[in-house]
């Protein structure tokens, strides 16, 4: 195959993905299966159609660990994969709850902030 062929195939196949079958062969594109495939499923699950908000946590390798163990302890006790954004979200929603853990968490976060000197200081 040549070169110039090489690039009108290219060009074709990505044509086909932006735009669909039927913008290329005329014919219509496929329906949909009622059925999601068992990537799509387990996406849909996780993030049960809504939009999600991505952040970045930094941890210290003590934290690290814990969550780790905590994430692996969790997957054996479900008997399958568990993602660490899941135990995250299971967390939030607990606190959020539970006025007792909120307030937990709450003091828990004011000392570690306190006791490292960063942000969070108080003014006296």
């Amino acid at each position: 195959m040549t070169a110039k062929r090489r690039a009108a195939v290219t060009a074709e196949t990505m044509r086909r993905g932006v735009l669909g079958r039927a913008a290329t062969t005329g014919a219509p594109d496929p329906a949909p299966s009622d059925q999601p495939t068992a990537a799509g499923e387990a996406r849909d699950e996780q993030r049960g159609g809504q939009r999600m908000s991505k952040y970045t946590a930094l941890l210290d390798p003590a934290t690290a660990e814990a969550f780790d163990e905590l994430a692996l302890r969790a997957r054996r006790v479900k008997g399958r994969r568990v993602e660490k954004s899941e135990i995250i979200r299971a967390l939030i929603t607990l606190a959020a709850d539970d006025a007792s853990l909120r307030d937990q968490v709450i003091g828990q976060l004011s000392d570690d902030a306190l006791s490292r000197g960063t942000r969070g200081k108080r003014a006296d």
